[in-house]
């Protein structure tokens, strides 16, 4: 593994937590809609804790495209349910 594919895998991991870290900076809605929040955190943690691993398996195997593939498609997945499903106080 190189040094760019270990970048790579540590963004694929943090992306699943950046509802978390949305927390901090934008302010959650109260009542039912938080309930979202509850839901959203976990699933956003294991697609990335399960994409890393395939991740990582793709690199030990030196296939490129599915790495590639797997990279683009997690973040691009993580960050649209952290934005798209944030349940942002109105």
């Amino acid at each position: 593994m190189t040094k760019t594919d270990a970048v790579k895998l540590g963004s694929i991991f943090l992306s699943g937590f950046l509802t978390l870290i949305m927390q901090s900076f934008v302010p959650i809605g109260g009542g039912g809609i938080s309930l979202i929040f509850v839901l959203t955190v976990p699933l956003a943690i294991e697609i990335s804790i399960l994409s890393s691993m395939l991740f990582y398996r793709f690199s030990r195997k030196h296939k490129d495209t599915a790495k590639n593939s797997t990279f683009f498609l997690c973040v691009l997945l993580n960050g649209l349910i952290s934005v798209g499903m944030y349940p942002y106080a109105s």
